[in-house]
């Protein structure tokens, strides 16, 4: 790679957070009309006059009608993730009420027991297999964006996610640590859960549409 090449590979993962992909690899050919077709399509996406529904449609229906599979891949899974990510946190927080029942903090459920350890349980593997199709697309198309505050907000929790997911199992399994360290871990795990949905799946529900 020369040293413009370089400098072009540089400025557009600055823009975008991440390396170059698909029509860019072969645009820096060119350098130069890499690093102006990259500027034309961040405003095109993430500054242009068009509301964000109406520019996410005429996007989908440019790709379809040019049978364009990059763009296509990257934006038509968008609707999926959203409710992906919807369905991990309510069932997150299924985990949070019956985690308050098992320690006595809320009255409403059934009694402490087998049935209410169970759901606990169960929510959690279910709400884990519903981030997965989420990080995948996240990690291997879109990869760490900073175009904005929300993307940015975004792309750093989502870093820490399964890390503290990880960190969860763990001191489930260590009886050795403070009583406390359970309940902190596995509130910190949901808050980071909302976060997440706060900055993806209700922005695009409000600002692109209610539904797939």
């Amino acid at each position: 790679m020369t040293p413009e090449q370089q400098l072009a590979a540089e400025e557009f993962k600055r823009l975008r957070g991440v390396e170059p992909f698909g029509p860019f690899i072969d645009l820096l050919a060119s350098p130069e009309l890499m690093t102006r077709v990259s500027a034309l399509g961040e405003y095109l996406r993430y500054r242009s006059a068009l509301p964000p529904k109406l520019s996410e449609f005429a996007i989908l229906v440019t790709a379809a009608e040019w049978q364009q599979s990059l763009e296509w891949e990257i934006h038509s899974p968008i609707a999926m993730k959203a409710w992906f990510a919807t369905a991990a946190l309510a069932l997150a927080g299924v985990q949070v009420i019956t985690a308050a029942r098992i320690y006595g903090r809320v009255n409403f459920l059934p009694e402490r027991g087998p049935t209410i350890a169970r759901v606990h349980r169960w929510s959690g593997r279910l709400a884990f297999v519903c981030t997965l199709p989420v990080f995948f697309h996240c990690v291997t198309i879109l990869g760490f964006q900073t175009p904005d505050a929300r993307v940015a907000i975004h792309s750093i929790v989502g870093t820490f996610l399964y890390g503290v997911f990880v960190a969860k199992v763990l001191i489930v399994r260590d009886r050795s640590l403070p009583s406390w360290a359970l309940p902190t871990a596995g509130l910190t795990l949901a808050s980071l859960l909302l976060v997440l949905w706060l900055t993806s799946s209700l922005w695009y529900f409000t600002t692109v549409r209610f539904g797939f």
